[in-house]
């Protein structure tokens, strides 16, 4: 089987090697314009995005090996173990990664049960011999993290990981790159057959996916439909611009920050060269000027010299994105907004789909009908933390409140035990057992009433008490980039 893929972006490399892996695939053709930059705001994964990697490339990011190790210098990666909220309720609070186990789920369901006044410690008594809390916020290095249930995700710089991912591409005889504009596909009936570029050339292929952000051209290009988020979450446009490192050592936190701002919020991603940020906002309540304005003061010190540029993105999704021989992964599946980091984890949950319709495990109407549930569910999860949030200062904290979405409402209920079944947009219909999503708002939801201790005066002695490395993160990423001679 050959199969074409329009878009070099990080969506469509991911893809390229992903489908490169299957035996039944026998070429992977992808093209990708010199004329469409990528945008390069950086990225914060999750832990969706570290099982493809192990399932791609064979990581093993538990124990490190040194071709990983490799990677993440190439990718100028930092670990991240979880979302620090800044602002969004009277203490910062701390939405770690776990793994998702029967143990934790009941954790989680306690935490959410929490009263206000009850100490944390009391429903986290299974974690190791301190709180969860001490788990992050000490900044260690975790050789082997189990410990504690803890795992972590990636930041890294979008550039350099394509720039990586187009490298490693070349050492695949199946992976063909081809550099060129599409500007149509051509179509028997309902099958898609040749891909048409700029040039003039054309390209045959058994299957066709796209990867191109651009939602005219997969309107035009891919017959792709769209639903619009625009009405559930607020935020539709963003001001980025790297920062440099002024205390590199205390800069390198292993999570990422987001801080509530006026109209919005704030991402902080460091990553091993430079610190990733941006201010993701609703150009319905501010202008770009005001919004490039509060940025640049919230960052403050002059010394930064950042030059911000402004970024457009609309919460949309395909409605149909799989069919008969052609699909759309990525962002020209849809977006949401960059809240909680659901980009390459939608990404990849498309690809595992599509790889499973490729060797019938799967059909292509259950994989929509999947695809929307995660959807849905990041928008929801996103629309918790507006919701839960103690800000009410401006018209967009208090517009983001008042968003009517029923999929939310259903899935507060259930946590809350108002109901005990979700039923609107399962795959397959009613559900009426725990599921891991859930998780995610328990955690969330009660973090903002559990008082988070940042500063910690003894942190090393307490690593080692919980059976972690004790070294700092900013050491042990000093350690591999001197082994590869990046320092």
């Amino acid at each position: 089987m050959h199969i074409c893929i329009v878009g070099t972006g990080a969506s469509g490399w991911m893809a390229a090697h992903s489908l490169a892996n299957m035996s039944k695939v026998t070429k992977v053709t992808i093209v990708g314009s010199d004329k469409i930059p990528t945008i390069g705001v950086g990225e914060s994964t999750t832990q969706v995005f570290m099982t493809y990697l192990k399932d791609t490339f064979g990581f093993n990011t538990d124990q490190p090996c040194k071709h990983y190790l490799k990677f993440l210098v190439d990718i100028d990666a930092a670990f991240k173990y979880g979302v620090y909220y800044e602002g969004w309720s009277e203490k910062p609070f701390l939405h770690e990664f776990l793994y998702q186990t029967s143990d934790n789920l009941k954790q989680e369901s306690l935490l959410g049960k929490k009263p206000k006044e009850d100490s944390v410690n009391d429903y986290i008594s299974d974690m190791p011999k301190y709180a969860l809390k001490n788990h992050l916020y000490i900044r260690p290095y975790d050789r082997n993290i189990q410990v504690g249930g803890m795992t972590n995700a990636i930041h890294f710089d979008a550039n350099m990981f394509i720039r990586t991912m187009q490298n490693m591409a070349s050492l695949n005889e199946k992976i063909h790159h081809i550099v060129g504009t599409a500007v149509d596909l051509l179509y028997e009936g309902e099958d898609a057959k040749t891909l048409m570029l700029e040039n003039g050339q054309s390209i045959s292929a058994d299957y066709f996916v796209s990867c191109i952000g651009q939602t005219a051209f997969n309107q035009k290009v891919f017959k792709e439909t769209y639903k619009w988020y625009g009405d559930v979450l607020l935020t539709n446009r963003a001001v980025a611009g790297p920062m440099i490192y002024k205390d590199k050592r205390n800069q390198f936190h292993p999570y990422t920050k987001a801080r509530a701002m006026k109209y919005g919020w704030r991402w902080i991603t460091p990553t091993w060269s430079r610190i990733g940020t941006g201010y993701a906002f609703s150009s319905r309540h501010v202008s770009d000027d005001e919004a490039i304005n509060e940025f640049l003061t919230n960052v403050g010190d002059n010394d930064f010299k950042i030059d911000p540029f402004i970024v457009d993105f609309t919460p949309r999704k395909a409605i149909n994105p799989f069919k008969k021989n052609t699909c759309t992964i990525g962002m020209a599946a849809g977006f949401v907004e960059p809240l909680d980091a659901p980009g390459l984890a939608l990404t990849a949950n498309a690809i595992t789909s599509l790889r499973k319709i490729l060797i019938g495990k799967e059909t292509i109407e259950n994989a929509n009908e999947l695809l929307d549930w995660n959807y849905n569910l990041w928008v929801a999860f996103i629309l918790n933390q507006y919701k839960t949030a103690s800000r009410n200062d401006t018209q967009f904290w208090i517009d983001a409140k008042n968003v009517d979405f029923p999929i939310y409402d259903e899935i507060f209920a259930y946590i809350t035990e108002k109901s005990k079944i979700i039923t609107t947009g399962i795959p397959g219909g009613a559900l009426n057992i725990p599921i891991w999503e859930p998780t995610m708002f328990y955690n969330t939801t009660a973090g903002k009433d559990v008082q988070w201790d940042v500063s910690d005066p003894t942190p090393l002695e307490k690593a080692k008490d919980v059976g972690l490395d004790g070294g700092h993160h900013y050491d042990y990423f000093y350690g591999i980039h001197s082994l590869y001679g990046t320092v």
